[in-house]
């Protein structure tokens, strides 16, 4: 009775050709876990994309929950969006580019740190909104007026834009 076993050991790419075969095991056959993260992230990026359509073709078209549908909110579902897009393009692009394209690769990562940080912005300007109208509710409608949700949110992008661009420089 004999067993046969397989180690794989992990080489740090040392240059740019390098970087293409990250995938291969020693013997130049795909490893199939490889196509199960990309699967993974079709699937879930899929979920996102419906979900958030969803909530923004709901927006879009009945009026009840476009009157009570925060701008934050509205905001927050662009930036899942996004992420969601740059998830499903990015599982397509690994499958079939092969991690080959670098600069494609590229443009996808920023797009979903540029999504990412949207969101998680999104999310710090909520907490923001909802910790003055617990605070300070009698002049919530004061302070917290449409023009300063959208001037917020504009310099939410730009703060997003910006790290995404300095992180790459």
């Amino acid at each position: 009775c004999t067993s046969l076993s397989f180690h794989f050991v992990y080489q740090q790419p040392t240059n740019m050709s390098d970087l293409k075969n990250t995938s291969l095991d020693p013997y130049g056959r795909d490893l199939p876990w490889v196509y199960g993260y990309d699967a993974l992230g079709l699937t879930l990026g899929i979920l996102i994309v419906i979900v958030n359509c969803g909530m923004l073709l709901s927006i879009a078209f009945v009026r009840e929950i476009r009157k009570v549908t925060d701008e934050l909110v509205i905001s927050l579902t662009c930036a899942d969006f996004l992420i969601g897009c740059s998830l499903i393009v990015s599982a397509i692009f690994e499958c079939f580019e092969h991690r080959q394209n670098l600069n494609g690769s590229m443009v996808i990562f920023c797009l979903s740190q540029l999504g990412s940080f949207s969101s998680h912005f999104n999310l710090l300007l909520i907490a923001i909104d909802r910790l003055i109208c617990i605070y300070v509710p009698l002049r919530y409608a004061a302070i917290i007026t449409p023009l300063v949700k959208r001037l917020a949110i504009g310099m939410m992008r730009q703060m997003s834009s910006v790290m995404v661009i300095v992180m790459y420089m």
